[in-house]
């Protein structure tokens, strides 16, 4: 896996179809789909400023990031994503999407967040929205580590 460290990233489709990335303390400033279309990626400490971050993905961890309000429907039609001790302040994140597991993260702004989505593990997420998890299936959220 290809190490990049504090990387500042702009422009549309930034890192379009990429493989094999581990993103530590970057920044995924203006520019629509960044990582769409990419698949096994982990992300550490790092932020999403705009819109589609992770479209069409595969095997993605997120952990100890945001996605700022402004990086709205951002994960949609991904399969298999970890997001842990994070925040995703934009709405409408996960839209068709499947084999999710959310530990430890903070969703303030979660409308329309969720829907039609299939296999979801929830441990420890607070979220606030309306319509949160519409048409979802099979989700399971964790109560003090016991599913």
């Amino acid at each position: 896996m290809k190490l990049i460290e504090q990387q500042f990233f702009t422009g549309e489709r930034a890192l379009f179809h990429s493989e094999d990335l581990h993103l530590v303390r970057s920044t995924f400033a203006d520019g629509e789909s960044p990582l769409k279309e990419s698949r096994n990626i982990d992300l550490e400490q790092s932020i999403f400023k705009w819109k589609y971050p992770l479209w069409y993905c595969h095997n993605i961890k997120v952990d100890n990031s945001i996605l700022l309000e402004t990086a709205r429907s951002g994960i949609w039609y991904t399969d298999t994503i970890s997001i842990t001790n994070s925040t995703i302040e934009a709405p409408k994140t996960f839209r068709r999407a499947k084999n999710i597991t959310l530990k430890s993260v903070h969703m303030p702004h979660a409308s329309e967040t969720l829907w039609n989505c299939d296999t979801i593990r929830l441990d420890d997420v607070t979220a606030a929205g309306d319509y949160f998890g519409m048409n979802s299936q099979n989700v399971i959220q964790e109560v003090f580590g016991l599913a």
